[in-house]
């Protein structure tokens, strides 16, 4: 190739002439190095389509779930109905909203009677015909008018659904479901009985929706399918008995415009939306709340309201008194009673002789005003004192409920001198004061009452009765306001009511002012004044969350990357050694053009334009085999891999930004390889280029000198890790073997270069095996460089497959407190709470349990928990969470302890007893949490000690601030509290939903079937604790899996590598094989010399990487529970070996066809 040209500056067609017949002549090696190029292209610019396809899918499913669905409305109790109507009449509501669509969504269990099969976690949704204009294209498939002869009313179901039930149309099926109260079932007069929080409807099939559109309809983001039914929300509103009422309104419409929604509801709301009541007559407007007691916010806002307005008020709460009786009374005398059972108390403000007379007051048997009473002071009517034979200065017991942190109804008494008796007029016989309670305030006789608590009937006599039939619930007691609220107050709020009335004179109509405008000015202010958020009502703009959430918890392009890291490595090594092959072989020919007296820089500049031109041949190739790789990986991650997904979902989304920012990146990586290889090529003397030296002797002894150092080091390195690895705590010394197992890697490929670089020859006289591989090994050692460049990369990918693969997680130990499990058998979940002490007798039969089977559940250890739904932050769900699903931790499953933990703040006992970090609140206000280690680092994003935002029932921010990391627990979907903060900020979550289960040995399965029978109408659902935390561990496993396969074939993809460096080893020792055929040698002998170089080379990387990888993972070996894939493992380095051992037969191949006389004379 003539160097003529080089130097002239108008001969471009010549110079693109010269780089066209250098492509040509050259094609075998270029065509090489265009596919190494590719194939690095093609894996890097996939990885980065599987994430594009990732968050596509995940973003398709969103759209698809919602529909046209932009924003919910969501209550925790009910709105109006009618509210959906209201706000699409609002002037410019049509320029920004579309539809509002009212509906009940709720949660429950399904059953076919005739087969018995159940399904749980089934979405109940109560819809109306206006649904499907929210699915555009799904319009007739809602059709759920009932047909002639059709008992009951019809409902759709999902094919999810469908499939678990076997149900088809004409089917009927039983659903089950909480039924809602507005007095809380956690309260004195909330009814926990099963028969009042189990509601059940029976339907039939009309039709199964295909697993698409509304089929797919949620509002929490998750890929895995849910189970749905769709009924007529008259019918589900008409079962749970709320009529016009709904808790859901969804809305299509700007996505952007959730705030401007949020206002024009307020413009809407009425006092109802906000959960109050208001009972007006001319004077007197009483404000009182459908759940009975004001929730707090709610009764502050009214409260200074009230002071602004001027208006008079009367705060009112009202309890019941199991028990008064005289206990000191003032004079000795006979008693015609020796208690009063069941009466009305009610905390009116102590300052009685200032009550406003609009509001009646309180007078004594003289006509005077009552006096006022401080908290050791009580009043009784003139009934009371009557039955009791009572006068002013006895001492008065009075026995009274208090319901405790966990539900359970303690007797407490308080002593309490009587200041005065009032007369039964006015407010000494308001039955106003009491509040309505459904089936109490409307029996016919006390003790035809509904009982929500135990009540004795034997105390109540005839007096009692006739008391009812005149004055109704009136109170019979009085005390200080601020002694009811210290005795009866809890998380629900503290007054039952707000009597309020106008301060009097004339209005702006020049009339007096009434009740009724009171009412009137309470429905302008509330709703501008007051969020509807503090009555437990938001506006969720779900689409755009649910589309910030498909960016995914899990960053699969990354994730890829990873996984193909040894792919794209080794195909740049590749590309590397094919470059450096081909240009070694025109040593000569840049030796005559540095010799000629062509400038260096433009000798680098040829080959590097070679080099681009090659380069971007192969990454255009790439990005066409990019889509195919990304294609496979779909493919592999819906089926083989479907562990980790969960779901078959995934869809091959493009996108040009990945296509153009992965080409660049390969471009780039491949360029840094080619411009080091041309530097260093080209940077040799010209006289050792035209003898066919390609390494200096003193780089060579550089290189040794640094591989000595770096032995001494690494050696050092292990010993202090081993040493280490004695002291650590028992169950810590993971992350010290892997240090370890690192360590003595590198020490055994330094000692390896040492050992390569010593540069001694020996004479070998053996003709058999064993001289056979003393000369593979002395031939390795005359081009160091490379043979340990190509150890190196089987080791390193060895090392790191056999020790990513080896750590699979076993599970068997779940009975050991100290286990992901904390020692339990079971966890369970139930659609509807479950009020009744599973741990009681009493609690069991009221469930239905017979004899046999409450003796059963006796001997188990189970522990309810308190759940607020929200994101599942395991590895289950690729969605982003941002509202975490929370536990109320028991103070008995506090106490119990269990569980491991792999962080845990730094605070006094936190070692000793972390479960008590749990207890009360941080001192800036904080709660503590728990979570688990994987969850809360890879799916929260988030650490120790590290805040995670809420919002509470109330729409007030909290700060969840993690105080503690579980180590690979069943509590990988939640976040776990105490249970008394989650009842204080989360009041309406009663009940026990989850529940964890430590039966004795043998006895999971009936313990569970037992459970799973009786509990059938509450969607008791139960699996082993060890299906729990395989189904976890399942996504990891998959995770292994994947990297083990995808770094199979980098490693596979290396030793080709090994193939390059043989084959180039060859070539250039052509001249010196052809000397030893001249002097006897068989050209067989040679080919089995040049097939044991290879062998050397290729199992020393292997069993250098596999002994690391093997000290690494001891710990996790020897600890009892490591699940390792030997078979597949072993398989790969089999593969390995076999794969380069046959790439090593071209090198064979020459060497057995070398031309004799052609070498000699090269030499």
């Amino acid at each position: 190739m003539s160097a003529a040209g080089e130097g002239t500056g108008g001969e471009t067609g010549s110079r693109g002439g010269l780089l066209l017949e250098s492509l040509l002549h050259f094609w075998r090696i270029n065509l090489a190095i265009v596919a190494a190029v590719a194939v690095c292209t093609a894996v890097l610019v996939g990885a980065l389509l599987v994430g594009d396809s990732m968050r596509g899918s995940l973003r398709a499913l969103t759209l698809e779930r919602l529909g046209d669905i932009d924003h919910v409305v969501v209550a925790e109790s009910f709105l109006r109905q009618d509210l959906a109507e209201e706000l699409e009449e609002q002037d410019g509501f049509g320029e920004r909203f579309a539809d509002v669509v009212p509906a009940l969504l709720l949660q429950g269990s399904v059953s076919v009677p005739q087969s018995g099969r159940r399904a749980a976690q089934v979405g109940i949704q109560g819809i109306d015909d206006d649904f499907a204009s929210l699915f555009p294209g799904y319009e007739d498939r809602f059709d759920l008018e009932r047909v002639d002869g059709q008992l009951f009313g019809s409902a759709l179901v999902n094919a999810t659904l469908a499939r678990e039930l076997a149900a088809e149309v004409g089917d009927e099926l039983l659903i089950a479901l909480q039924r809602p109260s507005d007095v809380p079932r956690e309260s004195l007069m909330g009814s926990t009985d099963p028969a009042d929080v189990v509601q059940t409807m029976r339907v039939v099939v009309r039709g199964v929706l295909e697993d698409r559109g509304p089929g797919r309809f949620g509002l929490l983001p998750h890929q895995t399918l849910p189970s749905n039914v769709f009924v007529p929300l008259r019918d589900l509103q008409r079962s749970l008995d709320q009529r016009a009422r709904v808790n859901a309104l969804l809305v299509s419409g700007a996505p952007e415009a959730a705030g401007e929604l949020a206002e024009r509801l307020a413009q809407a709301a009425q006092l109802e939306d906000y959960g109050l009541e208001v009972a007006v007559d001319e004077e007197v407007a009483r404000v009182t709340a459908r759940e009975v007691v004001l929730r707090p916010p709610l009764e502050e806002y009214l409260l200074a309201v009230a002071e602004e307005e001027g208006w008079r008020r009367l705060p009112v709460s009202t309890y019941l008194a199991n028990q008064v009786r005289i206990v000191d009374p003032a004079a000795d005398r006979s008693l015609p009673r020796p208690l009063l059972p069941y009466s009305t108390i009610a905390a009116l403000p102590g300052d009685l002789p200032s009550l406003p007379d609009v509001f009646g007051g309180l007078r004594l048997l003289d006509g005077s005003p009552a006096p006022a009473l401080d908290e050791e002071q009580v009043l009784l009517n003139a009934w009371a004192a009557e039955d009791l034979g009572a006068v002013p200065g006895d001492r008065l017991e009075i026995e009274y409920w208090e319901v405790g942190d966990s539900e359970e109804l303690r007797a407490r008494t308080v002593r309490l001198e009587l200041a005065g008796i009032v007369a039964l007029d006015s407010l000494g016989a308001a039955a106003e004061l009491t509040p309505e309670f459904p089936g109490v305030s409307d029996a016919d006789d006390m003790s035809e009452r509904d009982r929500t608590f135990p009540v004795d009937l034997s105390l109540i006599e005839q007096r009692d009765e006739d008391y009812w039939d005149l004055y109704r619930g009136a109170p019979k007691i009085f005390v200080a306001e601020a002694l009811g609220r210290r005795l009866w107050g809890n998380r629900f709020g503290e007054l039952s009511a707000l009597w309020l009335a106008p301060a009097g004179g004339a209005g702006d109509n020049g009339r007096e002012a009434s009740a009724r405008q009171v009412e009137a000015r309470l429905g302008e202010r509330l709703p501008a004044e007051l969020p509807l958020a503090r009555a437990g009502v938001s506006v969720r703009g779900v689409k755009s969350s649910g589309l910030e959430a498909a960016r995914g918890a899990t960053d699969f392009a990354g994730l890829f990357i990873g996984f193909s890291l040894f792919l794209i490595v080794a195909s740049a090594l590749l590309v590397a050694l094919f470059f450096r092959l081909g240009t070694e072989r025109r040593g000569r020919e840049i030796g005559a053009l540095l010799a000629y007296g062509t400038p260096l820089p433009t000798v680098r500049r040829r080959l590097l334009v070679e080099a681009l031109v090659l380069s971007l041949i192969g990454v255009a190739i790439g990005l066409g085999l990019a889509l195919a790789y990304a294609a496979l990986m779909m493919w592999g991650l819906g089926t083989v891999w479907v562990g980790a997904i969960g779901a078959r979902f995934l869809e091959l989304h493009v996108a040009p930004l990945s296509l153009f920012g992965g080409a660049l990146g390969a471009l780039a990586l491949v360029s840094v390889v080619l411009w080091r290889t041309v530097r260093q090529l080209a940077g040799l003397a010209p006289v050792s280029l035209l003898r066919g030296e390609v390494t200096s002797d003193a780089e060579v002894l550089r290189e040794a000198r640094w591989s000595r150092r770096v032995f001494w080091l690494s050696a050092l390195a292990a010993l202090g890790l081993l040493a280490l690895s004695f002291a650590v705590p028992e169950g810590s010394a993971g992350p010290v073997f892997v240090g370890l197992g690192a360590a003595l890697l590198v020490c055994g490929l330094a000692a390896l270069a040492v050992r390569l670089r010593r540069g001694e020859r020996q004479l070998i006289t053996d003709g058999g095996p064993g001289g056979l591989v003393r000369m593979a090994l002395a031939n390795v050692g005359l081009v160091p460089g490379r043979s340990l460049l190509s150890v190196a990369l089987v080791a390193s990918a060895t090392f790191v497959i056999v020790a990513v693969g080896a750590y699979g997680h076993r599970f068997g130990h779940e009975d050991e407190r100290d286990s992901g499990a904390g020692g339990f058998d079971l966890r369970a979940t139930a659609d509807v709470p479950v009020y009744e002490d599973l741990t009681s007798a009493d609690g069991r039969f009221d469930l239905g349990f017979s004899q046999e089977q409450s003796e059963l559940l006796a001997g188990a250890e189970i522990y309810g928990l308190r759940v607020v739904p929200g994101d599942d932050v395991s590895c289950l769900n690729l969605y982003q969470p941002t509202s975490p699903r929370l536990l109320g931790i028991s103070p008995e499953l506090r106490q119990r302890g269990g569980f491991s933990f792999q962080q845990l703040v730094d605070l006094p006992g936190a070692e000793e007893d972390p479960w008590s970090l749990l207890e009360g609140r941080l001192e800036d206000g904080a709660i503590p949490a728990f979570g688990d280690f994987n969850s809360v680092m890879w799916i929260l994003k988030s650490g120790l000690g590290q805040d995670v935002v809420i919002e509470n029932e109330r729409g007030e921010p909290l700060r969840l601030r993690l105080v503690g990391l579980l180590r690979r627990s069943i509590f990988q979907s939640e976040l776990l509290v105490a249970e008394e903060i989650l009842a204080e900020e989360f009041p309406s979550r009663g009940g026990a939903r989850d529940f964890l289960l430590d039966v004795a040995p043998g006895q999971a399965e009936k313990v569970a079937a037992t459970l799973e029978q009786g509990l059938e109408r509450f969607g008791f659902d139960s699996r082993s604790t060890t299906q729990v935390l395989e189904s976890f561990q399942a996504v990891e496993n998959t995770y292994l899996s994947t990297f083990q396969v995808l770094g199979g074939l980098g490693l596979l993809l290396g030793t080709l590598g090994l193939a390059v460096v043989l084959l180039r080893g060859v070539l250039e020792r052509s001249a010196e094989l052809a000397t030893l055929q001249a002097v006897g040698f068989a050209r067989r002998k040679l080919g089995w010399t040049v097939l044991a170089e290879n062998a050397v080379l290729l199992l020393l990387g292997v069993l250098l990487g596999a002994t690391a990888a093997l000290v690494a993972v001891a710990p996790h070996l020897l600890g009892g529970q490591a699940l390792v894939p030997w078979a597949s493992l072993a398989l790969t380095l089999v593969a390995v070996v076999a794969v380069g051992t046959l790439a090593s037969a071209a090198a064979v191949r020459h060497v057995v066809r070398l031309p004799l006389l052609g070498a000699l004379r090269g030499d």
